[in-house]
């Protein structure tokens, strides 16, 4: 059975456009190695991300996410079982979003 999670949390101010890429593509590197799919969104120092994969590999990706560092105030908003990927094709997508977006 697959599982995800959604969580929210605010980025540290030393977290810019620059260093999102090779957070980015450490992400994508691990997660394809744990067999997680989903996508990262970065809107007004806020992250918002949702990873899918099987149980024990998205408990132990959400512990080391609770505890790093380039972020903090880390809140699960939704957690569950799906029975397929929403984003099979995607080690991990980045979207960042700005008020462009809206308007």
């Amino acid at each position: 059975m697959l599982n995800y999670i959604v969580y929210s949390s605010k980025k540290n101010s030393s977290i810019g456009d620059a260093q999102l890429k090779p957070l980015l593509e450490q992400a994508q590197e691990k997660n394809k190695a744990l067999g997680i799919t989903g996508i990262l969104i970065d809107y007004d120092q806020t992250f918002l991300q949702y990873i899918e994969g099987e149980n024990d590999s998205i408990t132990e990706l959400f512990s080391r996410i609770k505890s790093d560092s380039r972020h903090h105030s880390v809140e699960l908003q939704f957690e569950g079982s799906i029975e397929k990927r929403l984003f099979p094709d995607w080690s991990m997508a980045l979207q960042i979003v700005d008020e462009e977006l809206f308007s």
